[in-house]
């Protein structure tokens, strides 16, 4: 139910709004009953990594592409990977910043 009401959203003129209403059904589709959404979410997943520059968001693209079985290649920039962008040096994982 959730998916169908961000769904309309994901073809919004204004880039913010797609690229929510894509990052919420992103997470929606990890539901095995919205396996059937996976592939034209990933393609728009896809596009996303083309042009967005929040981290948080090519994550989350980089993670459902991977996750669904999708090939990342030529997708990742430097930074990608890293996934604490406040914490940075070798002491995170024995000293985190909470």
């Amino acid at each position: 139910m959730l998916y169908q009401a961000v769904a309309p959203f994901l073809d919004d003129p204004d880039p913010a709004v797609a690229d929510s209403a894509l990052s919420a059904a992103l997470a929606f589709a990890e539901d095995p009953g919205l396996a059937g959404q996976r592939d034209g979410l990933a393609e728009r997943a896809r596009r996303l990594l083309l042009t967005c520059d929040t981290r948080w968001r090519r994550w989350q693209a980089l993670d459902a592409l991977t996750a669904w079985g999708h090939d990342t290649t030529g997708f990742a920039r430097p930074g990608d990977d890293d996934r604490s962008p406040y914490v940075t040096g070798p002491s995170w994982p024995d000293n985190p910043p909470f």
